[in-house]
């Protein structure tokens, strides 16, 4: 049975390390030969399919995502209630009692 594949490095490594590989390869016909049929330009788009998912990712953080408009006004009732609890929170501390 095939475990997962896990990064044990920063996805920042792979795409560094990568795009270093396949530009050392590209101009090396020699070393292209004994690789399979495309597999440097394979290797390249696949870089680049990881650095976009990642963009996308990193944009997303943290991020509600796509919400019913029933959802996004629970959401900002619920904003609401946060802000009223920190503001009474906050005046409790500036004048005790």
């Amino acid at each position: 049975m095939l475990e997962a594949l896990r990064f044990h490095f920063p996805i920042a490594t792979l795409l560094r390390d990568g795009d270093a590989i396949a530009t050392a390869a590209e101009p090396h016909p020699e070393l292209n030969a004994r690789l399979p049929d495309g597999c440097v330009a394979q290797t390249r788009a696949q870089l680049g399919t990881v650095a976009a998912d990642d963009a996308t990712m990193k944009e997303k953080k943290g991020g509600v995502g796509a919400l019913t408009q029933e959802q996004n006004a629970k959401f900002g009732q619920l904003n609401q209630w946060i802000a009223r609890a920190r503001a009474r929170k906050t005046a409790g501390l500036a004048f005790p009692g």
